[in-house]
């Protein structure tokens, strides 16, 4: 499976001067089923919750492995993805009514 997936037309800077980034970095990690912290997974929560990626100096970091869940927040609901339970309630700020795994 590829790391990552150049999103744009033009020149890029190539994906190895990335290494040092904290979306590689974790990327990588996740991708290799090595064990993440619990701050880790907060942190991959709070880069991709929306989306389920990361865009960093033309290149799309995704994060297949993640879950998907719905969250009813002030009577709306909305579609975010999360490594866990627990780090999406850490990376929501206000009242959460409910959250639902998609099934």
């Amino acid at each position: 499976m590829t790391l990552a997936y150049k999103f744009v037309q033009w020149d890029i800077p190539a994906l190895d001067t990335l290494k040092g980034t904290r979306a590689y970095i974790l990327a990588r990690k996740l991708e290799e089923n090595d064990t993440l912290t619990r701050a880790e997974k907060n942190e991959i929560t709070k880069m991709v919750r929306e989306y389920g990626h990361v865009r960093l100096h033309g290149w799309l970091f995704p994060f297949h492995a993640l879950k998907t869940y719905y969250v009813k927040q002030y009577g709306y609901i909305h579609e975010m993805r999360a490594t866990d339970k627990t780090a999406l309630r850490a990376c929501i700020s206000g009242r959460i009514q409910n959250i639902t795994p998609r099934t």
